[in-house]
């Protein structure tokens, strides 16, 4: 009984809510918007275009979608592009709980999400949420 109990408390850890993780998956991005063309007899009719490929990328935590982004087409994850939506989401968190400092960033190994850019940026991010919080609470 006390297994079945302490798993169901488990969902209502606040502590869950500072974790925000990101996932990318390619999409392909079709438009329908057909057009009719008059074409004369023995001539072929124009081609459709074909479908474009496209990364979507999102981030989300136990309450919901943080943030997303559809990646131009041909586009793929860089440091900078990761580093970039890292800082979005710094921001939007910053938004959504003002009064959290922690949130802990679960990600993979990929080769972007660990590179030496990346993790300045992260240190960049972390370092001035802590300075500013301390200018906050010495005013």
């Amino acid at each position: 009984m006390y297994v079945a109990e302490s798993l169901l408390l488990r969902l209502h850890r606040k502590d869950l809510r500072d974790i925000v993780t990101a996932d990318e998956n390619w999409v392909l991005y079709v438009h329908h918007a057909r057009e009719r063309h008059w074409v004369a007899r023995g001539e072929k009719p124009p081609t459709e275009r074909e479908a474009d490929l496209h990364l979507l990328c999102w981030w989300w935590n136990c309450g919901g979608m943080i943030h997303w982004e559809l990646l131009g087409s041909g586009t793929t994850v860089t440091a900078t592009v990761y580093a970039n939506q890292v800082e979005k989401v710094a921001d939007v968190m910053r938004e959504l709980r003002p009064k959290r400092l922690n949130v802990f960033l679960l990600h993979d190994n990929a080769h972007p999400h660990v590179a030496n850019e990346m993790r300045q940026k992260i240190f960049f991010v972390v370092a001035i949420g802590i300075l500013e919080e301390r200018d906050q609470e010495a005013a």
